[in-house]
This record gives C-alpha cells, structure tokens and sequence, in this order.
C-alpha cells in the first residue's frame, strides 16, 4: 500500500518482534506514517513500531524503546559487489541500551534477529545492519544471548537476516484438556514457522500444557499422566486420513482417567491434527493395531472427525 499526499507517506512493513517466551520473532503488519521514503527515516519509523512489541498478545515481551537510544540517525553504507542487494545499514546506539535490554530481559541476539529482519524486509537493497553499542561494533554472540542457544560469530560486521531465520515464529491454535473434567480449552502457542503444519512439531505443543504465559490457569497437557511423547510412537499422514500409532503404555495410561477426560485427550489430538492440511479424519493404534477401547471407555476402532463440541470456552 502507498499513498501519497502533501504531507504524508503511508507504507505497510512487517515488523518483526518477539513472541511470549522470548524464543522466536512474529511478524506484525504496521501502518508507518512517512515524511519521506529515504532509509534514515523508514528506518526510525520502525524503530518506532518494534517498541509496540507484539500489539494484541498476551504476555508478550517488552521491547526497549530503540529509536531513544539510538545517536543520529541510521546510516546507509555501500558494499562493493554487485549484488541486487548492496547495502548495509549502520545503526549507533548508546552505552545505556545495554542496561536497557538487561531491564526488560531481552538478549542482544534479539535485538539482532528484529533488526535484521525487519529493516532488510521493508528498506530497499538493503542486506544486513550493522549494530554498535557504544564505541563497540557487536561481531558475536555467546550461546545464552541468542534465542536458540547458539552462539553465532561474525566473519564482519554485517547481521543479515538468514543468521536468524530458524526463529521466525507462527501462531497455532491447539485445543487443550481442562484440568478435571476434559472439555478442551482453544489455546494460542507459537512455532517455528517452518514447522506449523508438522504433525510431530504440534505433538510437543499439546504436551506441554500450561504456559506461564497463559490468561487461565487449569490448562492441563493432552497426554495422560505417565505418557510422554515417546510414546506417540507414530503419526502418518495417508491422503485426508492421519495414522496415530501409541504405545501399549499409552493406552494403559488412559485407564485412569474418566470417560470424559479420555475423550478429551483423544479429540485434543484429533482437532489438532485436522488442523493441518489435508487431514480430516484421524485413526489411532496401539502397537500397529487398532484395538476396541485404550481403556474401556470409547470406542477406538474405525476414525475420529473433528469435533468441535468439545471445545467448553
């Protein structure tokens, strides 16, 4: 979107800022309001917008306000070569934005990751930044100040965004058990993007249950207790149909529960599962074979289809 007018430019960009938890970045569509369409001032105006952190989520880190620490404005440096992309931005920040980030609880592998990201995906031919705190220009990055906890060391200056692509985030919605009585509860959790419609990546969110960063507090994992994701021995995917194959333990592990909270835990993977293309039914198995009941209390031959009756809020 761009229009134009006396006084204004008005521009969309993703912004990119991190998510609860502080282990991947989302991407945000923002409105930037432009005097003007050089580098220093889009630049500035995103600085702006990352401060925001990511608007309409619950628990959502917060973000340090970067454009007051920053000295001048941003830089627009060349690079020899001719790649389609032969710039560097150069951005001077103050000493105290390093007390800033302690305050807040941000890393600096953080900050890089929104830096480059955002800026190389919004400023034309523009393909890392350059960051210095203080007189020091950052080259590197121990293991606890990353977000995946790997260290990155620089050849140079330059942070482009392929340094960081392993921790641009996706929101998922998954249906969880509430605690004691099995109805499912919608929860929103972040992936890495590259792995939103991966049955076995979606497999750790159910187990995790309650986050810190959840609204509610009866959020309960959809295992039963005792069983863990290696017993989830299998999910594969045939055509509109996903094969779930658990262990013997597994289904052992359902005898406890009630009828209720037993349908909760097997719908809780059923809705997620349908929840990934092209999937529409879901069949399960102990040991490779289908069997009558885990526990007595449902039926579990044939398949499941989504159901979204059992969702209670």
């Amino acid at each position: 979107l761009l229009r134009e007018g006396a006084a204004q430019i008005v521009k969309l960009a993703a912004v990119y800022v991190p998510a609860p938890g502080g282990k991947f970045l989302l991407p945000q569509v923002r409105t930037l309001n432009l005097t003007d369409v050089q580098a220093p001032t889009m630049i500035r105006e995103l600085l702006r917008e990352m401060h925001k952190g990511a608007v309409g989520i619950q628990g959502a880190p917060v973000v340090p306000e970067l454009l007051r620490h920053l000295k001048g404005e941003a830089q627009l440096l060349s690079v020899v070569g001719g790649e389609e992309k032969n710039s560097v931005v150069r951005l001077d920040f103050g000493e105290e934005l390093e007390e800033a980030l302690t305050r807040v609880g941000m890393s600096k592998g953080t900050l890089c990751a929104m830096l480059a990201h955002s800026i190389t995906k919004f400023v034309p031919k523009v393909q890392g930044v350059e960051i210095r705190i203080g007189a020091n220009a950052m080259r590197e990055l121990g293991s606890a100040e990353t977000m995946n906890g790997q260290g990155i060391v620089l050849d140079g200056d330059i942070w482009s965004p392929e340094r960081f692509e392993n921790v641009i985030g996706s929101y998922v919605r998954v249906a969880l058990p509430r605690q004691g009585d099995g109805g499912l509860i919608l929860c929103e959790r972040v992936v890495r993007a590259s792995q939103s419609q991966l049955p076995r990546a979606l497999l750790h969110v159910l187990a995790e249950g309650q986050l810190p960063t959840d609204p509610r507090k009866d959020i309960d994992s959809a295992l039963p207790a005792g069983a863990t994701v290696n017993d989830v021995l299998a999910i594969e995917l045939r055509e509109d149909m996903a094969l779930v194959n658990v262990s013997q333990g597994f289904a052992n592990a359902c005898a406890a529960l009630t009828a209720r909270q037993e349908a909760g835990v097997v719908y809780a993977f059923v809705n997620m599962l349908t929840g990934v293309e092209p999937v529409r039914r879901v069949a399960f198995f102990v040991e490779g074979q289908q069997v009558e009941s885990f526990s007595g209390t449902l039926e579990m031959r044939g398949f499941f289809l989504r159901n979204p009756g059992m969702i209670v809020e």
